[in-house]
């Protein structure tokens, strides 16, 4: 099932490329090859391995219902993924001004003041005045966040982002928090023709054994 899910969405692989219009003149062509070597070099990254590390991925999204994936860069000016396991996501905290926009990832991991560790979740800049606007930006070094209260029994959160991450859910509705696996629908079926097959088995050795 998950196989079949993953080969329908990325099939042998994904490929890209940057598009020139035809009556650019040099200094857009030379833009557009400065573009695709930057995306070769976060591509063919021995520590990103995209191509390799895809296909596992999205079947993960399609066992776990969601994903995080920390984002970092190196002195180089490297984009570096990361993974983290959604088991240990303590929770997703929503944007006050959009409840359907996931504005930061919880871990339960502590820092070394023993304060859990908040990734803001990438997203496109907004602001038409900000330099960075239609970008997708990471927080700053040292960038500040106040969520006010959420949900019933919730507290006001504030402290410091320990780094960025891109986060997706799957099988849930606009304002969850968190997402569900594909096998999630049909589990008692799967179960129930799973407990056929094992009744199969053993009717067929008893056949044989006499």
């Amino acid at each position: 099932v998950v196989n079949i899910w993953k080969n329908y969405t990325i099939g042998s692989g994904l490929t890209y490329a940057v598009d020139v219009p035809e009556d650019s003149d040099d200094a857009a062509a030379k833009e557009a090859e400065a573009i695709e070597h930057c995306c070769d070099r976060f591509w063919n990254d021995p520590h990103n391995k995209i191509k390799l590390k895809l296909p596992m991925r999205m079947r993960a999204l399609s066992i776990t219902g969601e994903q995080c994936w920390p984002v970092a860069v190196d002195q180089a000016g490297q984009v570096r993924l990361g993974y983290v396991d959604p088991a240990t996501i303590n929770s997703v905290v929503k944007d006050p001004a959009n409840n359907e926009r996931d504005a930061a990832v919880v871990l339960q991991t502590r820092d070394e003041n023993g304060e859990p560790v908040v990734l803001k979740v990438i997203m496109i800049e907004p602001d038409p005045n900000n330099a960075a606007y239609g970008r997708r930006v990471a927080a700053a070094k040292g960038e500040p966040f106040l969520f006010p209260k959420q949900g019933q029994g919730g507290q006001e959160m504030r402290g410091t982002y320990a780094g960025s991450c891109f986060f997706w859910r799957v099988n849930s509705l606009p304002d969850a928090t968190r997402g569900r696996s594909d096998l999630l629908a049909g589990i008692d079926s799967m179960d129930a023709y799973d407990q056929i097959l094992a009744n199969d088995v053993d009717r067929t050795i008893l056949q044989k054994s006499f």
